[in-house]
């Protein structure tokens, strides 16, 4: 930064860019965001999880907001001599295809600040993720079979796993009959945890087995009995 007269409006200033000759007002007239990159985004139309090299559950808002800012972040591109020094968006979750970015940045000839409000597009692709394209089609992975014609063991069972999994796509289906309860599980993890608390707490036998499903893939029945 200099003093000297603008190359552009001819005017005496005492911050004169080095590079480029010009005053502060001639520097901002110019875009300073040479370009933007669409802000790209896969997100599960059932569970609203995202895409970032796996799957990921959304536990808040935020939590998306600041893995699109991320994105954001790495899709600006600024003129020579602007350098980003807070950014922040607020997204329309509405249609989730937009939102109103707000970029704070450093002009370092000119030793100044610079604040930017500018409308971005966000392109979304939605996808099934694999836990709810499991639900979809009634794929899983386990099965717990309770065998009881203890009537009171067997509601206890379906309430339980209703009201813990009533949120989820954990759970694809349940079959109730005379002598115990089916209930189909898309994750093995989630069932055998599931069956062991259940049966610690009931002192129920457990045995597990296993057939072959589509290629290759093994399927669980866990017995509790």
């Amino acid at each position: 930064m200099m003093e000297g007269t603008c190359i552009l409006c001819g005017k005496f200033s005492n911050k004169i860019s080095f590079s480029k000759g010009l005053c502060l007002d001639c520097f901002l007239h110019e875009n300073l965001i040479e370009k933007i990159k669409k802000v790209k985004l896969t997100i599960c139309p059932s569970c609203f999880s995202y895409w970032d090299n796996g799957w990921k559950k959304v536990k808040s808002s935020k939590e998306l907001v600041n893995f699109i800012l991320k994105r954001l972040e790495r899709s600006i591109y600024l003129k020579e001599g602007v350098e980003i020094d807070e950014l922040d968006i607020k997204v329309d979750f509405d249609n989730m295809k937009s939102g109103i970015m707000f970029l704070k940045v450093f002009l370092t000839e000119f030793d100044e600040f610079y604040e930017i409000t500018k409308d971005i597009d966000i392109q979304v692709k939605k996808k099934l993720c694999n836990s709810c394209l499991k639900y979809k089609i009634e794929d899983y992975d386990a099965i717990i079979q309770l065998r009881s014609r203890n009537h009171n063991l067997v509601r206890e069972f379906d309430l339980e796993t209703e009201s813990k999994y009533q949120n989820t796509n954990i759970i694809v289906k349940k079959e109730i009959y005379n002598y115990g309860i089916d209930v189909y599980f898309i994750n093995l993890s989630e069932a055998r945890r599931f069956a062991k608390n259940f049966g610690k707490r009931y002192n129920l036998k457990i045995k597990e087995s296993f057939s072959l499903k589509k290629g290759a893939k093994k399927r669980y029945t866990i017995l509790l009995s």
